[in-house]
C-alpha cells in the first residue's frame, strides 16, 4: 500500500467513504456465505488489519455485522490451493 502511494491521492477522503462501504459488504459475506473462504481486495484487507487494533470495537463490529453468528478471525495462513 505504501508503495502505490494512495493515502496522498489528492481525493483521500472520497476513496475512505467508499473503502468503508466495501468494507461492510464484504463483512456482510461472511454471514451470507458461513464456513466458506473470504478473500478480501487489497484496500479491505489495510482495513481488516487496521480494524483489528481496535480489538473490542473489532469483536463488537464483527459479532454485529455477522447477525450475532460469529467473530470474523482474520487468518493469514490459509493455504494458497484452498484460495
Amino acid at each position: 500500500m505504501h508503495n502505490i502511494n494512495w493515502l496522498h491521492a489528492p481525493n483521500t477522503r472520497d476513496i475512505m467513504q467508499r473503502l468503508i462501504v466495501k468494507y461492510e459488504r464484504f463483512f456482510s459475506l461472511f454471514a451470507q456465505y458461513p464456513g466458506k473462504t473470504v478473500v478480501p481486495t487489497l484496500d479491505v484487507d489495510l482495513a481488516w488489519h487496521t480494524h483489528q487494533l481496535s480489538p473490542p470495537h473489532y469483536y463488537a463490529y464483527s459479532t454485529r455485522l455477522t447477525g450475532g453468528k460469529t467473530f470474523v478471525d482474520h487468518d493469514d495462513k490459509i493455504d494458497e490451493s484452498r484460495l
